[in-house]
């Protein structure tokens, strides 16, 4: 199976665009309540039990900068409309039928994966951790784009607010875990 991550980046861009164009701060579904302003930009994502991409606008102002896991209470109501069932795919091609897969990364980069083997005790972490930073990287180049272009700057953002990239099970996080909520996080954004 061969697999190229820069064909999810538009459509996962078209449908940021699209909640961000269409955001209601009276009727956004998410931690915190409705009409405060927005704190944490959330882009979490699944590959494993199941594949998908969800958009959550945390409106807690005391939403933990570092790791905070409260916007999965809100998957169903902001997933997005991107088709990323290959991601899963994949996965079961490694673990199921013991098979390699060769992605083509975000910059381009030729990366094979799998496959994964009973008789190898690391090979499960390591192999959905590679899995989680390949497809976690689609989402923080979709992120990026968005925030390269301040389409975030036309939402009622907190004072300073973050920006995330989230897998469901902690796999893969941006900015990492060490770099969040201090003078290097990368994703912090502010009201303008």
């Amino acid at each position: 199976m061969k697999l190229d991550l820069r064909q999810f980046i538009t459509p996962i861009v078209k449908q940021i665009e699209l909640r961000v164009r269409d955001f209601n701060l009276a009727t956004n579904v998410s931690p915190g309540e409705t009409g405060d302003t927005i704190h944490q930009i959330v882009l979490g994502f699944q590959f494993d039990q199941a594949a998908w991409v969800a958009l959550v606008f945390d409106t807690r102002p005391d939403a933990d900068p570092v790791y905070d896991g409260e916007w999965q209470s809100t998957i169903e109501e902001n997933t997005l409309d991107c088709d990323v069932g290959q991601w899963m795919e994949a996965y079961e091609e490694i673990f199921e039928n013991e098979s390699n897969v060769t992605f083509t990364t975000v910059d381009g980069k030729t990366v094979k994966v799998g496959p994964y083997k009973d008789d190898d005790e690391d090979a499960e972490e390591r192999l959905t951790t590679q899995l989680a930073e390949l497809f976690g990287s689609v989402c923080r180049e979709s992120l990026k784009n968005i925030q390269s272009r301040s389409l975030f700057s036309s939402m009622p953002l907190a004072i300073t607010a973050c920006l995330r990239v989230d897998e469901h099970e902690c796999q893969y996080a941006w900015p990492d875990y060490d770099s969040r909520g201090g003078d290097s996080d990368d994703g912090r954004i502010t009201a303008s």
